[in-house]
């Protein structure tokens, strides 16, 4: 008699769960396999400005003093016995990349769906900023951290508007909404507060100020004609002013925190002026640096961002309604105008994330057009 093996159901779930995992952990382990190298320019002099704490920003010198473990009783003057001090700090860091790469598939995954944020941080592994300066110890790894984790809870906060609007508000005696607003007001703050961490570790991050006050224009600039086609349908006493309070303040309160929680940050965090704390030098660009494969990105880049229009812009242009995926369509466009603007950032890891998205979106739109195509002459066939 042969015992009955596991249901099919929980062997697909299962596998599921370990392609996420190897996914989400790819860029770690592509980033892992370099840590070896010889030292890049300025990565030494970080880690020893971070030990003595001329760094600059103590947000900065935190995340570099984290990596080095065991601490070190005294800063090395061998040059061997810092090589193996700085590999064993980017190690460390490979946790970091991990998590930066969880966060970026959980934002993906709120906005677009499990494959769309699976082809998104396998294309991050892939950029120059992952797969060939992954492992170079720098502080923008911390600031992209916190910068992913404001770009998350943002999403869930518009998320959690729509949810509990359409769940009504007459729960409980009163408790259900104070229940909702309470959750908004702590994803707004936190949200704000995870900006500003971003800014006060670097000061080159502050495009990421453009995502919450984007966000607010468009949800006010959305709300205002919903209400004027309702108050011309009906009349100008029925102008649904208690309806666009409720949807609009939480996005209002995190437009209004993140400026001053860079502002907060940027003065517990900076020992210097901001404009003296600048980006990390990596030799590497946001594309790849032979004319084929950076041809091939820049492709995938420019049909991911025509897919993120049609399938998030135009939707929005019709039902009028901010989810989570308008916020990260958002996000990608601040990200890569600021990363485009800006001439003082030197690392391409800041903008990473908003290209992973780009080509993610392109190569699975790609994917699912040819299996229609596939689908379609096997059934003229």
């Amino acid at each position: 008699m042969t015992r009955p093996g596991p249901p099919a159901g929980w062997l697909r779930r299962a596998g599921f769960a370990s392609a996420v995992l190897a996914c989400v952990a790819l860029p770690a382990l592509v980033a892992g396999g370099s840590i070896d190298l010889p030292a890049q320019p300025g990565e030494l002099e970080r880690l020893a400005a971070a030990y003595d704490g001329s760094i600059g920003s103590e947000l900065a010198r935190q995340f570099e003093l984290a990596m080095l473990q065991p601490f070190p009783a005294e800063w090395p003057e061998e040059p061997t016995a810092k090589l193996r001090l700085l590999s064993a700090a980017r190690l460390m860091q490979m946790l970091a990349i991990f998590a930066l790469a969880a966060l970026l598939y959980l934002a993906t995954l709120l906005a677009r769906g499990r494959l769309p944020a699976l082809v998104t941080v396998v294309a991050l592994a892939l950029l120059p900023a992952v797969f060939d300066v992954g492992y170079v110890l720098r502080p923008e790894t911390a600031a992209v951290m916190f910068a992913l984790l404001g770009l998350l809870l943002l999403e869930l906060m518009v998320h959690a508007v729509h949810q509990g609007h359409g769940r009504g508000h007459g729960h409980g005696r009163g408790r259900g909404p104070r229940r909702r607003a309470v959750v908004l007001m702590l994803l707004a703050t936190s949200a704000a507060l995870a900006l500003g961490l971003a800014i006060g570790t670097l000061p080159t991050m502050g495009g990421v100020l453009l995502l919450p006050i984007a966000l607010f224009m468009l949800a006010t600039l959305q709300l205002t004609l919903r209400g004027l086609r309702v108050g011309m349908r009906r009349t100008v006493f029925a102008w649904p002013a208690h309806a666009i309070t409720r949807r609009l303040w939480p996005v209002a309160l995190a437009a209004l925190l993140a400026p001053a929680a860079a502002v907060v940050c940027m003065l517990g965090s900076l020992t210097v002026s901001s404009d003296r704390v600048l980006g990390s030098a990596v030799g590497s660009g946001v594309l790849p640096a032979g004319a084929f494969g950076g041809a091939v990105v820049a492709t995938f880049a420019a049909l991911g961002a025509l897919a993120l229009v049609l399938r998030i812009g135009i939707p929005f242009g019709r039902r009028g309604r901010i989810g989570p995926g308008v916020v990260l369509l958002i996000y990608v466009a601040t990200q890569l105008i600021y990363a485009f603007d800006t001439t003082d950032r030197f690392d391409p890891l800041p903008s990473a994330p908003a290209v992973a998205v780009l080509v993610g979106e392109g190569a699975f739109g790609l994917v699912a057009f040819v299996g229609w195509l596939a689908a379609r002459s096997r059934r003229r066939g």
